[in-house]
């Protein structure tokens, strides 16, 4: 089997992953409803809403524990994952106070030849 036949055979699964990660993602984001959970506050003798919600997600690049950037060789050799960070943002609002946090939720392992490659990435500066 021919390179070009071995391309045309994984372009759909690579466009999928793609479009994931750059606009199917951030549209599920953007329709989850806001979570509410009452918490009760014995000081004031009620309870306060706790709201949260899903503002964006951001996918990080391949990249080894040391922070430096990995190859899917590299992983292959070290039999690790070729995965990616994943940092979601929330905005969390208790009693009229309004936090935005930011927090990594794990790995995400990437296509090799998508747009999250490290074989098309942009250098990690």
């Amino acid at each position: 089997m021919g390179t070009s036949k071995i391309c045309a055979l994984a372009s759909p699964h690579i466009d999928s992953f793609n479009q994931l990660i750059c606009e199917n993602s951030m549209r599920g984001i953007t329709r989850t409803p806001e979570q509410i959970c009452m918490i009760d506050v014995p000081i004031r003798r009620a309870n306060v809403a706790l709201k949260v919600r899903m503002t964006s997600v951001e996918f990080g690049y391949p990249i080894a524990q040391n922070q430096a950037q990995i190859t899917p060789r590299e992983c292959r050799e070290r039999q690790v994952t070729y995965s990616a960070p994943v940092t979601m943002t929330f905005t969390c609002m208790f009693d009229g106070e309004v936090e935005v946090i930011r927090m990594g939720i794990g790995l995400l392992p990437i296509m090799v030849l998508s747009r999250r490659s490290s074989t098309l990435a942009p250098p990690i500066q």
